[in-house]
């Protein structure tokens, strides 16, 4: 019983598909088609908006916000993707003026982010770097709603050093230990880089080395330094940035 009634079902909306091809000139595409079907159980009035200008997607999304009761003449621009549509839609339905971040030329990335700082109450108006990029709007929203950072005035030049450290063994033999402390602060503050040079100064302090390891290292790290140059850039500014601090 229930197969007959799909199948019934199923045929009545491929009448209406077929009115509508004939009503209005055209023809839809298998992927189109699935569309209207999904619109006709979705309680929407496909006539509306059943054209071939739109990809099924489109479609979809056009329906869906039909039967949520939204008005959808914002959204029905061919130019726009799925993507941009569901942005507006969601935008509608969210109460905020949809049509400051609605254009195709804006991708769906970019008006998320404009259409999230709108939902919290921001007027993206004030805020010239929305309009920008996506990458800007996802900037200036996160500085905005999260308290990070934005661009600053300054721009800096970091460098930044891998320091890598090798531990070795030395066995050494000495009569007077505040000697061996002494012996060893002179080396160290000679910097010096290999190991014969350290073995000669050792030496020379009167420290008998025994036993040396420099080809069999017992430990070894290495870590990332950063330091600072000198100011390079002084950007412009921008009295709409907030909480601008140097980078």
């Amino acid at each position: 019983m229930r197969k007959k009634v799909i199948y019934k079902e199923d045929a009545a909306v491929e009448e209406l598909i077929e009115a509508l091809e004939k009503q209005k000139g055209v023809h839809f595409t298998p992927e189109q088609c699935s569309a209207l079907h999904y619109g006709l159980s979705l309680g929407a009035e496909v006539e509306h908006c059943a054209d071939p200008v739109y990809d099924g997607g489109q479609l979809r999304e056009l329906f869906e916000a039909q039967a949520a009761g939204l008005d959808t003449r914002l959204m029905k621009n061919p130019a726009y993707s799925f993507g941009q549509m569901h942005e507006i839609a969601i935008g509608l339905k969210d109460g905020v003026n949809a049509s400051v971040y609605a254009n195709p030329s804006y991708t769906r990335e970019h008006t998320s982010w404009m259409r999230r700082a709108m939902s919290r109450g921001i007027d993206i108006k004030n805020y010239p770097d929305f309009f920008k990029s996506a990458y800007a709007a996802t900037r200036q929203y996160k500085a905005l709603c999260n308290g990070l950072p934005e661009i600053g005035q300054h721009r800096y030049r970091i460098k930044a050093r891998r320091v890598v450290e090798t531990e070795y063994e030395i066995v050494v033999e000495c009569s007077d230990f505040e000697n061996l402390q002494e012996a060893l602060e002179a080396v160290n503050a000679m910097t010096l880089e290999s190991a014969q040079s350290v073995k000669n100064k050792l030496y020379e302090q009167k420290v008998q080395i025994r036993e040396s390891r420099f080809s069999d290292p017992v430990c070894k790290s290495s870590r990332i330094e950063l330091f600072m140059e000198e100011k390079t850039e002084k950007r412009g500014f921008c009295p709409d940035r907030i909480n601008c601090t140097d980078i």
